[in-house]
C-alpha cells in the first residue's frame, strides 16, 4: 500500500512542460531556468498534470487494489519575456526553490489582496531574518549544532519564548532545520549568514539593520522632499555623505567596508569575467574598498596589475581584510580632487549610482582625462529598464532615493553620459542578481 501510494504521488506530483517535442521539468539552477523561459518564450506550450488513484479493499484478508488514472492538459502562452522580467522572475525563486515562497501545501494567493498580505508579510521576514543575524544566531548554530531555543536563548541573552519564535520564524524561512534535537544551520546559512564564512554577508546584514532599516522609516520625507534623509537619522545636516554618515567613526567606518566587502566577493567573479579584459595590463578599480574586486580581477588575469583607489581611511583599513598580493596596489585619495593613477582599464563598480548628475560628470571627465585612446572603462550598475517595469532595479531605485544623492539610471542613460565623455563602443552584459556590466572604450578626441 505504502509503495502503492508513494508511486501514485509522483506521478501526481510531476509536471511536464513540452515545447517543440521537448519535455522540460523542473529546472535545477538559474542558469537551466534561463534557457528554459527564453524557449517559452513568445510560444504556446502544453502543461500535463498526470494523476493516479489506487482504490484499496480487503475481502478474507486478502488485498484487492484498483487504478483509476488521468491526466489534465492546460495550453500555455507566453508573452515574450525581456532580459529584464525574466532575470527578475528567475531571481525570485519561484521556478527553482520553495524556500523563500509560500509553504507547501498552503493556499495559493487568488486575488490581489492576498497578494499584497503576502508582499507585507515579506516586510516582516526580512526583520526577522535581520534580528538573528544581530544576534549571532547563524554564528551559535554553526559552532555546535543542533541546539535547543534555551540555550541559544542564554546565549544571546534574550527570552526562551521570543528566542524559540525567532528561530521557527527562520526555520519557516529555510534557514535552519527544525528536528526533535533542535536547530541547525542550512547550508544557505552557514555559507552566507555566519560572519566568518568565506561568502558571508553578514557585515551587510548589520548595515541593513542599523542603518538602512532605519533611513527606511523616512521614506515619506523622502518622497515628499526628494532627497536622502540621512540628516533625519543622524539629527544633523550631512555635509559629506560618506564622511558624516558611514564613517563618522571607526566602527561605523569598519560596519560600511564589511558591508561592501561581502557584497563585493559575492559578485566579483561575475564581473571579472563578464568581459574578455585580457588586452589590459593595468587597471584601476576607483572607490574599490577592499580590494575584492581587484584580487578577482589579478586571479582571472594573471598578468594584470591592479591598483585600489580609496579615500586615505579606507585603505588604511583594508589591510584587515585579506592581503593584497604581488598583483595588487592601494593608493590613497579622493576620487573626485585627486589624480586618478593610470591605467589601461578604470573599473566603477557600484559607485556613480551614489552621486549626483553633476558629480558623474565630475568622475567620468576625470576619468577620461586619465585615459589614451584605447583604454577601457568597466561600468557596473543596476540598469533601470527603459520602460520603469522591471521591479528589482525600481526597488533599488527606491533605495538609493533614501539612502543617497544619486539614482540608478537606464542604459540608455549611462551610454550618453559614456559617449559625452568620449567612451563609444559600449557593450552590456547582465549579471545575476539586478547587476548589469558595460565595457566601454575610449576614442580619440
Amino acid at each position: 500500500m505504502e509503495t502503492a501510494k508513494q508511486k501514485a504521488l509522483e506521478v501526481a506530483t510531476r509536471m511536464h512542460q513540452t515545447v517543440g517535442g521537448l519535455i522540460l521539468e523542473k529546472p535545477v539552477d538559474k542558469q537551466d531556468a534561463y534557457r528554459m523561459l527564453s524557449r517559452l518564450s513568445g510560444k504556446e506550450h502544453s502543461v500535463f498534470t498526470g494523476v493516479a488513484i489506487v482504490h484499496c479493499s480487503s475481502n478474507d484478508r486478502q488485498l484487492h487494489t484498483r487504478v483509476s488514472e488521468f491526466y489534465e492538459e492546460t495550453t500555455v502562452k507566453f508573452s515574450e519575456l525581456s532580459e529584464e522580467l525574466l532575470w527578475e522572475y528567475i531571481h525570485s525563486g519561484e521556478p527553482i526553490s520553495p524556500a523563500f515562497s509560500v509553504k507547501e501545501g498552503s493556499v495559493a494567493p487568488s486575488n490581489t489582496f492576498d497578494n499584497t498580505g503576502l508582499r507585507l508579510l515579506g516586510l516582516q521576514e526580512s526583520k526577522a531574518l535581520l534580528t538573528a543575524c544581530k544576534l549571532k544566531v547563524f554564528d551559535w548554530l554553526k559552532d555546535e549544532a543542533p541546539q535547543r531555543a534555551p540555550d541559544i536563548a542564554s546565549k544571546v541573552d534574550a527570552s526562551v519564548c521570543g528566542t524559540e519564535k525567532l528561530l521557527d520564524v527562520c526555520a519557516a524561512m529555510g534557514l535552519l532545520e527544525k528536528t526533535e534535537q533542535g536547530y541547525s544551520n542550512t547550508e544557505t546559512a552557514n555559507l552566507y549568514l555566519a560572519s566568518d564564512s568565506e561568502y558571508s554577508l553578514h557585515g551587510f546584514m548589520l548595515q541593513n539593520n542599523d542603518v538602512i532599516w532605519n533611513l527606511f522609516t523616512y521614506l515619506e520625507f523622502a518622497i515628499r522632499e526628494g532627497r536622502n534623509q540621512h540628516h533625519r537619522l543622524l539629527g544633523k545636516k550631512v555635509e559629506d555623505l560618506f564622511q558624516d554618515a558611514y564613517y563618522r567613526s571607526p566602527e561605523t567606518q569598519l560596519r560600511f567596508m564589511q558591508a561592501m566587502h561581502g557584497v563585493a566577493k559575492l559578485t566579483a567573479r561575475q564581473v571579472a569575467t563578464a568581459f574578455d579584459l585580457s588586452r589590459f595590463s593595468s587597471a584601476c578599480d576607483v572607490g574599490g574598498c577592499t580590494g575584492a574586486l581587484a584580487r578577482e580581477l589579478a586571479r582571472e588575469y594573471p598578468r594584470l596589475q591592479v591598483t585600489v583607489f580609496d579615500l586615505p581611511d579606507v585603505v588604511e583599513l583594508a589591510v584587515h581584510f585579506q592581503p593584497a598580493g604581488p598583483q595588487i596596489h592601494f593608493a590613497a585619495g579622493d576620487f573626485f580632487r585627486d589624480p586618478l593613477p593610470s591605467a589601461e582599464l578604470y573599473v566603477l563598480c557600484r559607485i556613480l549610482h551614489d552621486w549626483s548628475d553633476d558629480k558623474v560628470h565630475k568622475l567620468l571627465s576625470k576619468v577620461a582625462e586619465s585615459c589614451k585612446p584605447g583604454a577601457g572603462l568597466l561600468l557596473v550598475e543596476t540598469l533601470l529598464d527603459e520602460k520603469r517595469e522591471a521591479q528589482g532595479g525600481l526597488i533599488q531605485s527606491l533605495n538609493m532615493l533614501v539612502q543617497t544623492e544619486g539614482r540608478e539610471r537606464s542604459r540608455g542613460e549611462y551610454q550618453c553620459l559614456l559617449e559625452l565623455h568620449g567612451f563609444h563602443q559600449v557593450q552590456v552584459v547582465h549579471l545575476e542578481g539586478v547587476l548589469d556590466a558595460m565595457l566601454a572604450t575610449r576614442v580619440a578626441s
